[in-house]
């Protein structure tokens, strides 16, 4: 009518050539096409394909007009490059070559009550996104016949096939056969054997709901082909952890035809995957070979390139799909993977620390945090923010804790058990335990001296650990001709403290004894020998 603003609808099940004329007639220019909700489309074709959808193009004239759709900026849905792709206004008319002079803008005028035209009837409207088919090289063929009821009609419809039985070797099925409330989709899915001849066949998809019958007609078209691929020309490989390797899938090649086929390359394995084969540059007839392919994702994405081939079939490239899709993994690093501690006073604790950072693209989880191996009694983990998680970018600090009880080089390792790729990671911590009591000097002699008189030494008493309880004693055989007295408490704080030695022989003999130190040092007792000579 020229203004009217409406949505519209490429295909009803009306024959091509009536609908481009329609359109051509219809689409001058000046009109306003605007969809009222998100889930109206400004432009939808569901029946043109192939030569028809190019035929349609050349022909159509579309310019100054005003498109809309506010709730949804990719409303063209066409079947370029693949069927149902979805498309802003710019797409449109990059694939169409058309509406240069026309805006995607809302309209100024609101013609809602001239669109709000409700159905004169109940009915039912099918779509197909496959009126005209093509059998892929691996003997398949699949289309979506979609059922939109008008004007209240509910009823449940019943689907049906005509004409399969008349493509020699084809079976196919529609999925579901029941579409409650007269709304809903259905798979359709066509195979067929070696035996179906090269032709085009046409079969029909009736929906019968009550009194009422839709129906629409199809074409299938076998090409001429010596190449059987399969078990399809999608191979799926499921989720895979990245690092990781699926279950090898066979792609299978056959020549089906009488002669020789030539000139059979199959191009590099796509990112991801990798393949071997068994296949040459000829594959003779009635023979075939294997293409052997693996996914290993790199990455927690969704794979689905093509893998082509070519040859001197009619066919020729043969396209396989494959698809997987990758399962991100946490990756760690850490600012120490080795701990040195070196000497550690016996009975004192040394910290050291290990910033975690999640490199991956998934959180990390953790279960458990332990250290194993010698010495692994000595250590504890002071500081642990890493327990709840970390997720990707974010970083954590595990602080190590050495306190030996022991006075020698230990070397435990810190297992962190987590959700990474190799389902573990280490850290090595190398410390060794050192006495804390120091006795200067280890000797004391003190000479000869007469009978009755006196000469007197200090020893000094370092704790360079934590409070001992020190007793000080002297033994040996001469206990008589030594004795000490001392500035040390009976429990000696880190710092010194000394022990005065008096030797004062009673006989003219030579005398021997020593001083000791008992505590609770690994050392302990500590000695000082100590000797003098009467004269």
């Amino acid at each position: 009518s020229g203004t009217p603003e409406q949505t519209t609808q490429l295909g009803t099940g009306y024959d091509p050539t009536d609908v481009e004329a329609r359109w051509y007639r219809f689409w001058e220019e000046n009109h306003v096409f605007e969809a009222t909700d998100a889930t109206q489309n400004t432009l939808r074709d569901s029946y043109l394909n192939g030569a028809d959808w190019e035929l349609f193009v050349s022909t159509l004239d579309s310019e100054q007009n005003t498109w809309w759709n506010g709730a949804d900026n990719m409303p063209f849905v066409l079947p370029v490059p693949n069927t149902g792709t979805a498309t802003d206004f710019s797409g449109w008319q990059s694939e169409s070559g058309q509406d240069s002079s026309s805006m995607f803008m809302q309209p100024t005028q609101n013609y809602g009550p001239q669109c709000a035209v409700a159905p004169d009837m109940a009915d039912l409207w099918p779509v197909t996104t496959g009126p005209q088919l093509v059998l892929d090289p691996s003997g398949q063929a699949t289309s979506t016949y979609t059922y939109l009821p008008l004007g209240g009609f509910d009823t449940t419809l019943n689907l049906t096939m005509d004409g399969i039985s008349e493509i020699p070797g084809a079976s196919a099925t529609l999925t579901p056969t029941t579409i409650p409330n007269a709304s809903g989709a259905s798979i359709f899915s066509l195979t067929t054997t070696l035996s179906v001849p090269p032709g085009t066949y046409q079969f029909t998809v009736l929906a019968n709901g009550g009194s009422t019958t839709r129906a629409i007609s199809a074409f299938l078209t076998v090409p001429q082909t010596s190449l059987r691929f399969s078990p399809s020309m999608t191979l799926n490989f499921g989720t895979v952890t990245v690092g990781q390797k699926s279950a090898p899938q066979v792609l299978t090649i056959a020549n089906i035809g009488s002669k020789s086929v030539t000139n059979l390359a199959i191009a590099a394995a796509p990112a991801g995957f990798s393949y071997t084969k068994t296949c040459g540059a000829t594959l003779l007839a009635g023979k075939s070979c294997a293409v052997t392919i693996t996914f290993s994702p790199n990455a927690g994405l969704p794979y689905s390139p093509p893998l082509t081939v070519t040859d001197s079939d009619p066919t020729s490239p043969q396209t396989v799909t494959l698809t997987g899709q990758g399962k991100g993994v946490a990756t760690l690093s850490f600012s120490k993977y080795t701990l040195t501690f070196g000497s550690v006073i016996w009975n004192t604790t040394a910290m050291l620390s290990s910033v975690v950072t999640n490199t991956g693209t998934v959180p990390a989880t953790f279960s458990s945090f332990t250290f194993s191996g010698t010495g692994a009694e000595d250590y504890s983990l002071t500081t642990n923010t890493c327990a709840g998680g970390l997720n990707p970018g974010d970083m954590c600090t595990l602080t190590a804790s050495f306190t030996p009880e022991m006075l020698s080089m230990v070397s435990p390792k810190l297992t962190i058990e987590d959700n990474v790729l190799a389902g573990e990671n280490t850290i090595s911590c190398t410390g060794t335990g050192k006495t804390s009591v120091t006795v200067a000097p280890k000797t004391l002699l003190f000479g000869t001296h007469q009978v009755g008189t006196n000469t007197t030494k200090t020893v000094t008493f370092t704790n360079a650990g934590n409070p001992l309880a020190v007793a000080i004693s002297i033994t040996g055989k001469n206990l008589g001709d030594f004795s000490y007295t001392t500035t040390c408490p009976a429990t000696v704080a880190k710092g010194s403290c000394m022990v005065n030695i008096t030797f004062m022989p009673q006989t003219k003999t030579a005398d021997a004894a020593n001083l000791q130190f008992t505590d609770g040092d690994p050392t302990s007792p500590q000695i000082v020998t100590m000797t003098g000579t009467g004269s």
